[in-house]
């Protein structure tokens, strides 16, 4: 603040923190803002007046990242399959994992889902992450468990000796 007489400073909003609110000469007055948990912007008002004269600054402060999933963890038997996880964020994700077995889809659309494809699995149960982190702020991000059960031995067919069946009408086996 540039000002030889008595000045005042204001602020009624909560948010907005002013290191002093008066003074009678130039100052650097040190602004605070707490984090916006809100999911969308917010705008504040700094009056500063000095004598007749009064000048207001308008802050407006984005909302920080904002990501929820629908599950934060997803069972999944040892035969894999394909999954979709919906997520809602304020902001663009990168999702990503690091786990061989399981695979991200592209759906190509702009819908808010997460696509896996869960491998066979053909040894013990396994558990495997993936992560949605706010590319504005990679600090921010939610991971999604995907746990497997272990392998399944599907039964084998077998017949007596001499039995006979029609397969699909195409003659006997």
């Amino acid at each position: 603040i540039e000002c030889y007489d008595s000045w005042t400073a204001e602020c009624p909003d909560e948010w907005i923190t002013l290191s002093q609110s008066e003074g009678n000469c130039p100052e650097s007055v040190s602004i605070s803002i707490a984090p916006n948990s809100d999911k969308e912007d917010r705008t504040g008002h700094i009056t500063f007046s000095c004598g007749d004269r009064t000048i207001v600054v308008t802050v407006t402060q984005g909302p920080s990242p904002f990501i929820a999933l629908e599950k934060s963890e997803v069972s999944i038997d040892g035969d894999g399959g394909v999954l979709h996880i919906l997520y809602l964020s304020n902001t663009a994700v990168e999702i990503v994992t690091d786990d061989e077995w399981i695979r991200m889809i592209d759906l190509g659309t702009e819908e808010k889902t997460i696509a896996i494809e869960v491998l066979r699995n053909l040894s013990d149960a396994r558990e495997g992450h993936i992560t949605v982190t706010a590319k504005a702020d990679r600090e921010y991000y939610k991971v999604l468990t995907v746990k497997q059960g272990e392998k399944i031995d599907h039964p084998a067919i077998s017949f007596e000796e001499g039995h006979e069946m029609e397969i699909a009408g195409k003659g006997s086996f």
